[in-house]
């Protein structure tokens, strides 16, 4: 009982720190990769749940950090959705956003 408080315990200073330090998508996919196969070695992970385990993670890291992967699955698709949820800015909202500054003259 003692071994899982402490693992979660530690999982949660090491989310908490590398949100804290804004960490890069592949900070993020180096430490959870080296978790998981931690995790994989120790035996803690047997079975069917390792392998489901390694291809989730493969699958997210691959997602994540590969650029042209990540705008063709997941950007431009939630772009289009939000683009056709916005309202068309109007005449007067375009030139008041190119008229400038909103500090005062």
């Amino acid at each position: 009982m003692l071994t899982i408080l402490l693992i979660v315990a530690l999982t949660i200073g090491v989310v908490w720190a590398l949100a804290y330090h804004v960490a890069s998508a592949a900070v993020w996919a180096t430490v959870t990769g080296v978790a998981l196969a931690a995790l994989t070695l120790v035996g803690v992970l047997a079975g069917p749940a390792v392998g489901l385990a390694w291809i989730v993670f493969i699958a997210v890291a691959v997602l994540a950090n590969v650029k042209s992967v990540r705008q063709s699955l997941l950007t431009g698709p939630i772009f289009k959705i939000y683009k056709k949820l916005l309202p068309q800015m109007s005449q007067t909202e375009k030139e008041a956003l190119e008229a400038g500054t909103v500090w005062w003259d």
